[in-house]
């Protein structure tokens, strides 16, 4: 069944980002490039603002790869906090693994390290100046074709920059949902804007404190029930038992690093007496070797 899935997206993926072209020359790139497996050479390397990070894409149900040359303004189209947005947002369900790669065909290093600081930007980035991405997977010159979701063994099931298009963010969604049978968000509570972050890069047993803030979206005061982990490795502290209506509360989630080099996804759900859905406050990050 995961196969026909693919098969039958790889048919919508031909329709949907392009179904006002009569460009027959754009439904061959799309055609041949859905389905191939995209290469990763071994001399990238991957990190977080300084640090060096294994990006475990072996263990990803699906990641997505874009990529950049180093043409025109490159903070404008690197778009950091649409990006970091929209990772976070694949990231809402720890059931499925969703990572992200960003490939910089540039020699400006010091530019590029400058933008991702200013922009605080906690995923894997790779700078790479010899163009070895590019030519290792002949990628076209249209740079809509240049942004990828991947599946488990690196094949292409969906084309298009999630950032520009947002029915292409809801189709790489859909593509996700079709295949595994689950969404990539889940149903909580909704009294968090944020309730997704990224940690960055930490080391193994340093321990991660972040702080999330939930209102209340009722007209009279919701108590504070229960806090449960993922895992013992996580703990959570609140400001207080209860939020009074438009108020908000803070939580703390703390994370002790795993001594396993790579990604990490943690949680906690936050219950309360009033409120039929928890809120789940998700972490995610790398661990460093």
């Amino acid at each position: 069944m995961r196969k026909l899935s693919l098969c039958l997206g790889a048919l919508v993926l031909a329709t949907i980002p392009f179904s006002c072209s009569k460009d027959k020359a754009e439904k061959e790139v799309v055609g041949s490039l859905t389905g191939k497996e995209i290469v990763l050479p071994e001399s990238l390397d991957w990190r977080i603002i300084d640090e060096t990070v294994d990006p475990g894409i072996a263990g990803n149900d699906y990641t997505i790869v874009t990529y950049l040359d180093s043409t025109g303004c490159t903070e404008c189209r690197m778009k950091l906090p649409v990006w970091d947005n929209i990772i976070n947002e694949f990231k809402r369900n720890p059931d499925i693994s969703v990572g992200f790669l960003m490939i910089l065909d540039s020699d400006r290093r010091e530019e590029i390290s400058r933008v991702l600081r200013k922009n605080n930007f906690l995923h894997p980035v790779t700078i790479d100046s010899l163009g070895a991405f590019r030519k290792a997977n002949s990628l076209p010159e249209d740079s809509r074709f240049h942004t990828f979701l991947l599946d488990s063994e690196r094949k292409v099931i969906a084309i298009g920059n999630p950032v520009f298009n947002p029915k292409i963010r809801e189709f790489f969604h859909r593509s996700i949902k079709e295949d595994y049978g689950i969404d990539t968000a889940i149903k909580d509570a909704g009294i968090c804007s944020a309730p997704a972050r990224s940690a960055g890069a930490v080391a193994s047993g340093d321990t991660l404190r972040l702080t999330f803030r939930l209102k209340n979206p009722l007209d009279k005061e919701i108590r504070l029930q229960e806090a449960v982990p993922s895992c013992d490795c996580v703990s959570v502290n609140t400001s207080s038992d209860s939020i009074e209506p438009a108020k908000f509360m803070t939580v703390t989630v703390s994370y002790v690093a795993d001594t396993v080099a790579g990604p990490f996804l943690q949680y906690a759900d936050i219950f309360f007496k009033e409120l039929s859905d928890p809120q789940r406050l998700i972490i995610n990050g790398y661990i460093t070797k």
